[in-house]
C-alpha cells in the first residue's frame, strides 16, 4: 500500500523511466537531457542525485533517486565520482583536462577589506585546482581593477600549479572605485587572449570576474561585457552579495553563468558548480575530447550536437528558431545572440530580449550633434553612427519650443551639416544626417569644437534661443590628434555655458581624455563596439532629457 502522493510519485517515475529509455535507445540525446533537466527543475544540468558531472551525456545505467535510468560518462573528469547500481561511488577523481585560457579578473575597490580579498584569492585557487595545468592544457591568467584595470598574471607565464598558486597569492590589493568596465576592455583591449600573451588559437576564452558589488558605470560594463563576449569570450559573473543581479547577468549574458553568494565565506559553496561550469564550455570549432564509447555529448547553453557528429558542439543560431528569442530583432553571435529593437524603441534594461517605447522627451533643448568621420570609423560604421543620431533625435519633440537640433562631421576638418533652425521636423533632420558625407582623415575633434564656437553655431542667427541649454553630443571612436587642443577648445566652449556630453567607442578611445572633455565626468560615456549603441541609447536620451 502506499498513500496517494506516493503512489502519483511511483507513477511519475515509471512513466519518466519508460521516457527516457525510449529515447535513449532511439538516440535521441538532446532530449534525453532536456526531459530530465525540466523534470528536476534545473536550470543548468543534474546536480546532486548522488552523483556529481560536468556537461554530461546520460547512458543506460545511472541512478537518480531510486531508478537506474542511465550511466554517467563524463568527457571532462570526475570530481566526485559516480554510483554504481549498489549506491557505491567509483572515488575516481580526476581533474578538468580541458583546453582552456581563463583570466581571473579580481575585484580589488575599497568596499572589500583585506581578509575578504584574501578569501577571493583563496577561492580563485581552488577553482585552479579543479584543472588540469600545462602549456598543452588549461592556462590561468589575472586581472586586477578598482578605478583602474592591471595585468598580474598572463597566460603565457605559468604551466606548473604551484608556481601559479604562489602568483595568485601575490596578487596585490589596489583600493578605490570599482570600474569593472576598465578590466573587461582591457582584456579586449590588450588582446590578452591572443598568441603573444600565451593565448591559444583552438581553445576555450573563458574570464571569471569576481566582485562584490555594482561597478562604477552600469552602462559602461554592459557595453563592455557585450564587446567582449563577441570575440567569442565566455564570461563567468560570481557576485557576493544581494542587490546586483541584473548586472552580473548583463556581465554573463546568460544566467547559466551568473553565481551568486552571499558572502566571501561562503564562496565554498559555489566552488565545484563554477568550476563544471567552466569546464564545460566547449574550445573552439566546437571540438570536445571524444571517446569510443561515447554515444554523444551534452552541449553548453548557446551551442548543440554536430549532427554529423556526435562528440562535437555546434554553434546554435537562436535567430533562427521558430519561437523567436527577441521581441524585434535578433543578431546570431557564436553560443549567443543579441537583441535589437526598431527605430523608435530602445532595449528594456529590465530584459534585455525585450524593446520598449519611450515618452517623448517635450523639453526645450538646443543639441548639437559631432559625428567622427576620420578613417579609422570604417564605411559600416559611420552607418551605424549616423543611425544612432537618429534613433536619439526620435526620442524628442522636434520643434521651436521644444528641441532643436544641429550637426557637424570632423576628421580632417570640421563640416557643418546643419543649423538649429535649418530643419523644424525629425524626418528632415534624420534624412540629413544619413544622407552625410563619410569624408575620413585624422581625428581633429578640437576643429569640430572651434567651429562650434568660431561660428557662433548656439547663437540666436542660427537658431539658439536664449534661457535654454545648450548641449553638444560629440561621438569618436578613439583619442584625438591633438589631444590638448581639444582639451582647451573643449574648456572653451565650456566656459561659455556650453554642457559637453561626450560618447567614446571601441577601445581605443581614450577615456582620461572624454572624462576632460565632459562638463560632467558622470555623463562621460564608453562603449567597446559602434554595434552596441544601442545599449546606451536610453541612457544618452535620459542624460539629455535631464532625466538621469
Amino acid at each position: 500500500q502506499c498513500s496517494a502522493r506516493r503512489c502519483r510519485d511511483k507513477r511519475k517515475m515509471r512513466l519518466l523511466f519508460l521516457v527516457l529509455l525510449t529515447l535513449a535507445l532511439v538516440g535521441q540525446t538532446t532530449a534525453f537531457l532536456a526531459i530530465i533537466e525540466g523534470f528536476f527543475g534545473l536550470a543548468a544540468g543534474l546536480l546532486d542525485f548522488g552523483f556529481t558531472t560536468i556537461n554530461k551525456f546520460l547512458d543506460t545505467g545511472v541512478r537518480i533517486g531510486g531508478a537506474m535510468i542511465g550511466a554517467v560518462v563524463d568527457p571532462f573528469g570526475i570530481w566526485e565520482g559516480t554510483e554504481d547500481d549498489h549506491g557505491h561511488k567509483s572515488g575516481n577523481v580526476q581533474k578538468c583536462p580541458a583546453i582552456a585560457d581563463i583570466i581571473f579578473v579580481f575585484d580589488t575597490s575599497s568596499s572589500m577589506r583585506a581578509a575578504e580579498f584574501e578569501l577571493q584569492k583563496q577561492f580563485a585557487i581552488r577553482i585552479t585546482e579543479h584543472f588540469k595545468i600545462g602549456a598543452s592544457d588549461t592556462r590561468f591568467g589575472a586581472i586586477v581593477f578598482s578605478d583602474t584595470a592591471e595585468v598580474t598574471i598572463r597566460l603565457s607565464e605559468y604551466k606548473d600549479g604551484n608556481a601559479l598558486t604562489a602568483a595568485l597569492q601575490n596578487t596585490k590589493y589596489l583600493g578605490g572605485g570599482s570600474a569593472t568596465y576598465a578590466a573587461l576592455n582591457l582584456i579586449r583591449n590588450g588582446n590578452l587572449f591572443s598568441t603573444t600573451n600565451g593565448g591559444r588559437d583552438k581553445s576555450s576564452k573563458i574570464v571569471i570576474v569576481i566582485t562584490d558589488g555594482a561597478s562604477d558605470s552600469v552602462v559602461n560594463t554592459n557595453a563592455a561585457a557585450v564587446a567582449l563576449r563577441n570575440t567569442g569570450v565566455h564570461v563567468i559573473a560570481v557576485g557576493i552579495g544581494a542587490g546586483f543581479g541584473l548586472e552580473l547577468y548583463n556581465i554573463a549574458g546568460t544566467y547559466s553563468n551568473v553565481f551568486s553568494s552571499d558572502s566571501f565565506e561562503a564562496l565554498t559553496r559555489t566552488e565545484h558548480k563554477i568550476s563544471r561550469r567552466v569546464c564545460g564550455i566547449p574550445a573552439a570549432e566546437g571540438n570536445i575530447p571524444s571517446e569510443s564509447s561515447w554515444l554523444g555529448v551534452k552541449c553548453p547553453e548557446g551551442y548543440e550536437q554536430n549532427p554529423e557528429d556526435r562528440t562535437k558542439c555546434v554553434d546554435v543560431n537562436e535567430c533562427k528558431h521558430e519561437k523567436q528569442p527577441c521581441q524585434e530583432i535578433c543578431v546570431n553571435l557564436v553560443g549567443s545572440f543579441r537583441c535589437k529593437c526598431n527605430r523608435g524603441n530602445v532595449i528594456d534594461e529590465k530584459d534585455p530580449r525585450k524593446c520598449k517605447a519611450l515618452p517623448p522627451c517635450t523639453k526645450a533643448l538646443d543639441i548639437i550633434f559631432a559625428l567622427d568621420a576620420s578613417g579609422s570609423i570604417g564605411d559600416d560604421n559611420w552607418v551605424v553612427q549616423q543611425d544612432y543620431v537618429a534613433r536619439v533625435v526620435n526620442h524628442f519633440t522636434v520643434s521651436r519650443s521644444a528641441a532643436q537640433f544641429g550637426a557637424l562631421t570632423f576628421g580632417n576638418d570640421a563640416v557643418l551639416l546643419f543649423r538649429l533652425n535649418t530643419y523644424s521636423s525629425k524626418e528632415s533632420i534624420t534624412k540629413a544626417v544619413v544622407s552625410a558625407n563619410y569624408t575620413k582623415g585624422l581625428t581633429y575633434t578640437n576643429k569640430a569644437f572651434n567651429a562650434i564656437y568660431q561660428n557662433q553655431l548656439f547663437s540666436t542667427a542660427s537658431g539658439g534661443r536664449a534661457n535654454v541649454p545648450d548641449i553638444v553630443v560629440v561621438i569618436t571612436d578613439g583619442a584625438a590628434t591633438e589631444s590638448e587642443a581639444t582639451i582647451a577648445s573643449a574648456n572653451r566652449l565650456k566656459q561659455a555655458g556650453i554642457r559637453i556630453i561626450p560618447v567614446g567607442i571601441s577601445p581605443s578611445a581614450n577615456a582620461a581624455e572624454l572624462a576632460s572633455i565632459a562638463s560632467n565626468t558622470k555623463e562621460a560615456v564608453l562603449v567597446g563596439d559602434f554595434e552596441l549603441l544601442d545599449y546606451i541609447e536610453q541612457s544618452l536620451t535620459s542624460i539629455l532629457c535631464g532625466n538621469e
